[in-house]
């Protein structure tokens, strides 16, 4: 840091340090000489005032690999990528089976990248009047069979309309699928009748 005070007198540019006679603590306020460029950053190794240049555009300023001082970083290429997969039959499903079986047309197939999915389906259910309880639930080729949740028990014919969520652990291509049963070995319908249309909805995050 060089400055004048008037004449001849001219005070070189200098430093600052724990030698006897060299000045005070150094002021960093408004500083015009340093051999600094615009945008440079100053910060302390422990010893002495370190310089770190300006990073180019869009460079963030993180903490180097050994947690002892600042340096920059290109950010990681955009955020999140969402996409939406959609599903929808109404064409009505009917078994018999006690063991669970894939519901015809309500399955996907995930991407081919990494990430989650967010799914749910939804859809009218009915039992036959003979009775037994109907479960229902996902399947998938990577994450495994999910836990079954009880849909309808009666020993009457209904309608019910149910949702079934699940979030994947991964996506990866993996097929996914409804499943369900009736442990009677009685009828059991899937999209039952007109009351509108069976859906799989799949919010996908990578």
């Amino acid at each position: 840091m060089g400055f004048s005070g008037g004449g001849t007198n001219v005070l070189k540019p200098h430093k600052h340090s724990s030698a006897v006679q060299d000045g005070s603590s150094l002021n960093m306020n408004n500083v015009t000489q340093g051999g600094l460029s615009a945008g440079d950053v100053i910060f302390s190794d422990g010893a002495a005032l370190q310089r770190l240049a300006i990073g180019v555009a869009a460079d963030t300023l993180v903490v180097n690999g050994a947690a002892t001082a600042p340096s920059w970083a290109t950010p990681a290429a955009g955020g999140p990528v969402l996409n939406r997969i959609l599903v929808e039959t109404s064409t009505q499903f009917s078994s018999s089976s006690a063991s669970y079986v894939d519901v015809t047309a309500m399955t996907f197939t995930a991407s081919a990248v990494t990430g989650h999915g967010v799914c749910s389906c939804d859809s009218y259910m009915s039992m036959n009047g003979g009775g037994g309880t109907g479960f229902w639930r996902w399947t998938a080729s990577v994450d495994g069979d999910q836990t079954g949740q009880r849909c309808y028990s009666s020993s009457g014919l209904g309608k019910l309309n149910m949702n079934l969520p699940f979030i994947t652990a991964t996506l990866n291509s993996q097929v996914c699928k409804i499943q369900g049963l009736n442990d009677g070995g009685n009828n059991w319908y899937f999209a039952v009748d007109d009351e509108g249309v069976s859906r799989i909805q799949v919010l996908e995050i990578s």
